[in-house]
């Protein structure tokens, strides 16, 4: 294998976070101006908790995510950047100290060029930002005009890191991203019956629409399911999730994409 040039080094240490969390923690350690501001304006965030200083907060966070053999997990530097993303975008327009400011600018560079070499964003969802994957799909749907903010905001979350292994959390979204498409069940159908057919099948019968374990609804009681383990019924949660946009996706393009594509092809079928 050659030499890595000069670009490809930097990408890689874009994506380690280790080296992306010391970055973030010298620089907050070193302004001073920004440290002023963090004590000022800490108790006027209103997400502040029961924690009276910023130092708790982050202490906090290392004491139940923080590793004595890793030291930065993963897990610590996206709730690191979920508490400073969140409380610079309340603190960046409160304060007048220039130097801070351009702290926090700096900081939130890091973060984000980090977090997009790891294949994660920063979503901004119920008036706050969680770090989430990125996925295409999901981004595309939750941007049509069509989609209602709730429901784009189901969307967004479901992707967030700390939803992994949460499948309670990932039912609960997936039923009420059904809710929303259940009125257009026949329309998703006539536009791809095996999609249609499939999706609501498993809507129905994964335990997600219905309690399929509780053997005392025999119509809706499916052992399949109460026998598959956790990590496979995770597996087919995000599957019946990918399924949902791919549905969402067709029906927009029902909708809004069908008339202008049709169009599209006339022009280009004419002669000069």
């Amino acid at each position: 294998m050659g030499r890595k040039n000069l670009f490809e080094v930097i990408k890689d240490e874009a994506a380690d976070y280790q080296l992306a969390h010391h970055a973030i923690t010298k620089l907050l350690d070193s302004n001073g101006n920004l440290q002023c501001e963090i004590k000022k304006h800490f108790l006027s965030w209103k997400h502040h908790g029961m924690y009276v200083t910023f130092r708790e907060r982050w202490d906090s966070l290392n004491k139940k995510f923080g590793s004595s053999l890793l030291g930065v997990t993963p897990e610590l530097f996206f709730y690191h950047s979920e508490l400073l993303l969140n409380f610079f975008d309340m603190l960046y327009p409160k304060s007048s100290d220039e130097h801070a400011k351009k702290g926090m600018v700096t900081v939130g560079g890091i973060i984000q060029n980090c977090l997009a070499a790891l294949g994660y964003k920063a979503a901004n969802v119920d008036d706050g930002f969680i770090i989430c994957e990125i996925d295409r799909a999901a981004t595309a749907v939750a941007e049509l005009e069509e989609t209602p903010i709730d429901v784009a905001q189901h969307i967004i979350q479901y992707n967030h890191f700390m939803l992994k292994g949460e499948i309670e959390k990932k039912r609960n979204i997936l039923r009420a991203l059904a809710q929303s498409i259940d009125t257009q069940q026949n329309q998703i159908k006539t536009l791809d019956k095996d999609l249609g057919v499939a999706l609501f099948d498993l809507l129905n019968n994964m335990h997600i629409r219905h309690n399929n374990k509780d053997p005392n609804k025999k119509s809706w009681y499916r052992p399949h399911v109460v026998a598959m383990p956790d990590a496979e019924l995770e597996k087919w949660y995000d599957e019946i999730y990918q399924m949902i946009l791919l549905a969402m996706l067709l029906l927009d393009h029902s909708e809004n994409r069908k008339e202008d594509v049709a169009k599209l092809r006339e022009a280009l079928a004419k002669k000069a």
